[in-house]
């Protein structure tokens, strides 16, 4: 090679390395390689019965199939048969395929109605949540090699994310999102030019499994107010769509306008918290207006097959029972953004009753905003009340407690302001059915070792618990809370913050 030439293959490399994230390109380097990067520990793992397998994996589908992209579809469902039929072929006994395999084991499990505590069980036993054992056994098989790492290792970690919510381990799940959405980052799943040369299918797989991926990391984020690691605007990718897929591969891949629409109100609900924690208490009203046009927009646009009373009672007909569940949690996931994003209101009605002699009628704004975040509420709870009599509740599900706790507490604050305000009519024996219905739900989870149930069933006996004043007749007023010693600052602060509201960030 000349001179000439040698210079200019120098001055490209150097290029290439300074933009490498840019081109979306892996420059190949020299790393030390350590004994680690090979080296694994023998350990024994027990699979059950085929036909338990095959249930449990159904289970998965049914609960958590369609709300994320985690895997092909067929190309698992394939695994899991040479694995059990040809178990001595290549790559049954990798170790990245049998963690993935138990993980999606142990979420089938947690959510198995087959695995509800009998009724003559202690009610808040504290034997190990469903699932555990083999969780237990997927991370015996954890092992991520990061300089060869893969979309498999992205696949397990969002798994393991997930079922760590289960277990109430917020911060664990937080961690596992995080490492997923770094292995993301690494392998440039963000980015639509770095799929070049993959089949279609392939390239809608990666970009499923990026935005499953955003839609974790936010969600975990979200949960105990942490920084997210992605963001929507680092991407160029497309929404999910089936569009080039081929016949052969489409059962790999769920209808792409569930996971579509998880993403839209992912990125709302995002944009609702951050500009709530940006803005001064004078400036809600001005935040809220804009921000439940746009949830207004996310419904109103939602594909005909999605478009449902849900509240009301699951459709049934022509739907599959995961498309059921997944439905019903995009509109739990829609209520609670209203929700977070008018509870102010309703708080700043609750402050006024505090601070005045007189019971006086906020202005109508005020009023219409706080019975549309009550309206959310009431369809939180029916829904959920709907998924349980339906046998399709996830019992030790996060977010599931999350939503019942969040409605139920507006249900009780509720009923206590309009039997206090005289020139409202003082109605609401439904809510108070609702709400009676609601808390039995949530001792429900509890009684099946949810333990992120049994935290908000004492946060919400705090709320049961509020001071109220002597001349208020509330149905089954709470006790134990001294009205004298009571600061109604401090409590509100502390009910905004028992969802962990997260800090402002970038979308």
């Amino acid at each position: 090679m000349s001179t000439k030439s040698s210079i200019l293959s120098t001055l490209r490399l150097l290029r290439s390395g300074d933009s490498a994230s840019k081109t979306g390109k892996d420059i190949e380097y020299k790393y030390f390689t350590l004994s680690l990067d090979t080296a694994q520990e023998r350990c024994t793992i027990r699979l059950p019965p085929y036909p338990y397998v095959l249930y449990l994996v159904k289970q998965f589908t049914i609960y958590f199939g369609y709300d994320w992209h985690w895997v092909r579809l067929r190309k698992f469902n394939q695994q899991v048969e040479t694995t059990y039929k040809s178990p001595s072929l290549p790559g049954v006994k990798d170790r990245t395929w049998l963690c993935k395999l138990l993980v999606v084991l142990a979420m089938g499990e947690s959510a198995s109605p087959n695995s509800t505590p009998s009724k003559n069980a202690a009610p808040e036993a504290t034997s190990s949540p469903p699932g555990t054992e083999f969780f237990k056994q997927a991370l015996k098989l954890l092992s991520i090699r990061y300089e060869s790492a893969s979309i498999e290792d992205v696949e397990v970690l969002n798994m393991i994310a997930l079922y760590s919510n289960q277990l109430n381990r917020q911060k664990t799940a937080y961690m596992y999102a995080g490492k997923s959405a770094r292995l993301c980052n690494m392998l440039q799943l963000h980015r639509a030019d770095a799929s070049t040369g993959y089949s279609p299918s392939e390239k809608e797989h990666r970009k499923r499994v990026w935005w499953s991926t955003f839609c974790l990391d936010r969600m975990t984020s979200m949960q105990r107010g942490f920084l997210p690691t992605l963001t929507a605007t680092q991407t160029d990718l497309e929404y999910p769509s089936q569009g080039d897929i081929s016949p052969d591969n489409a059962g790999d891949f769920t209808d792409p306008d569930y996971l579509t629409a998880r993403i839209q109100l992912t990125i709302i609900q995002a944009r609702v918290v951050s500009h709530l924690s940006l803005s001064e208490p004078a400036d809600v009203l001005n935040v809220i207006g804009p921000m439940l046009e746009t949830l207004s927009t996310w419904k109103k646009a939602l594909p005909h097959h999605m478009a449902s009373q849900i509240e009301d009672g699951l459709p049934r007909p022509n739907r599959s029972l995961p498309c059921i569940r997944s439905l019903a949690n995009l509109y739990l996931r829609y209520n609670h953004c209203a929700i977070v994003l008018l509870r102010p209101m309703l708080l700043k009605q609750v402050a006024l009753l505090y601070t005045t002699d007189e019971p006086t009628t906020p202005p109508e704004a005020s009023t219409q905003l706080s019975d549309f975040c009550l309206d959310a509420a009431r369809s939180s709870v029916g829904i959920l009340i709907n998924v349980h009599s339906n046998g399709l509740l996830a019992r030790l599900g996060l977010m599931e407690s999350v939503h019942l706790f969040t409605s139920l507490a507006i249900i009780r604050l509720s009923i206590w302001t309009r039997n206090y305000q005289s020139s409202v009519p003082k109605e609401g024996s439904d809510d108070i059915q609702l709400y009676d219905s609601g808390k039995e739900l949530l001792q429900y989870m509890i009684h099946c070792g949810s333990l992120a149930a049994k935290v908000h069933r004492r946060m919400l006996q705090e709320v049961e618990d509020l001071p109220l004043r002597h001349d208020v007749p509330v149905h089954s007023q709470g006790e134990g809370v001294n009205q004298q010693d009571w600061d109604l600052d401090e409590w509100i602060a502390r009910f905004i913050q028992s969802e962990n509201a997260p800090i402002a960030f970038d979308i």
